[in-house]
């Protein structure tokens, strides 16, 4: 689940990522800040415009989302 600075929520699978948190999802539905909800087959969002990305519980501990050495972090 991606939540839009817009207020708008995207809710699918995610296909790529970038380090600029662009993102590519399918199957996905989004819902508007009025609450409505339209089905799409595919989005690409920004992420300029990306406010926070919500992870399943089930991916808490991917290897991919550990926390790596060296320098950074925010």
């Amino acid at each position: 689940t991606v939540e839009m600075k817009s207020g708008s929520i995207y809710r699918g699978v995610l296909l790529s990522s970038e380090s600029s948190m662009n993102l590519q999802l399918s199957s996905v539905v989004q819902t508007s800040p009025s609450g409505s909800t339209k089905k799409l087959d595919a989005v690409y969002l920004k992420g300029k415009q990306v406010r926070f990305i919500v992870v399943p519980d089930l991916l808490k501990n991917a290897p991919v989302l550990k926390k790596r050495g060296g320098g950074g972090g925010g």
